[in-house]
């Protein structure tokens, strides 16, 4: 998902704190006068396999790099207790290109990826679980749909299949139903192309 960080501040422009100070590596959007980042990929973990995760950063490094976007990763691991070095590792592998937010425990997925938003800077931020990658141009047509859209449209989803049948979708975002209830829409159903535009 990627959501327009502009809506997630204030009317003052300014964003909200972030309590127990976790500890935070790297430089994540604009550092005395840069250039703010286009996007800020946010990627969580927690206690997820070593491998996956690296395959998800690269998925995004080579997205990034194929595009025109300024894009900065942050590794968000959220107190996980199995293989707590995982994200510094991985990070490290990819030079100046992925920062890491280590939180001293779980502060589930929103908790977890609000901190996330709360230490970035740059116009949109996209959500990754750890566990996922994404697609050659994933990031330039989430960015283009936004800016395109209407003023009040704040986010817009991805469509996501599963890894184990690339056939079947996750997902092509969170709908939700007349008692309150969200869900993946689109989840299970066979891709033929019916959420493509």
């Amino acid at each position: 998902m990627i959501v327009a960080v502009t809506d997630f501040r204030g009317r003052s422009g300014r964003k909200t704190g972030v309590a127990n100070r976790p500890l935070l590596s790297g430089n994540v959007g604009s550092v005395d006068g840069a250039r703010e980042p286009d996007v800020v990929v946010i990627v969580l973990r927690y206690n997820g396999d070593p491998a996956q995760l690296a395959k998800c950063v690269e998925s995004v490094v080579t997205d990034a790099s194929d595009s025109d976007l300024h894009v900065d990763i942050l590794l968000v691991d959220n107190g996980s207790t199995s293989v707590p070095n995982a994200v510094r590792e991985c990070a490290a592998l990819h030079d100046n290109t992925v920062s890491t937010l280590m939180l001293e425990h779980n502060h589930g997925f929103a908790g977890g990826v609000n901190r996330g938003i709360g230490h970035s800077r740059g116009e949109f931020v996209f959500l990754l679980n750890d566990d996922a990658t994404v697609d050659p141009g994933a990031l330039r047509s989430s960015v283009d749909t936004l800016r395109a859209a209407p003023s009040d449209v704040v986010a817009v989803a991805t469509k996501m299949v599963l890894a184990s049948d690339p056939f079947i979708l996750d997902g092509v975002g969170i709908a939700v139903n007349g008692r309150g209830e969200a869900f993946n829409r689109g989840l299970g159903q066979p891709d033929i192309g019916q959420y493509d535009q």
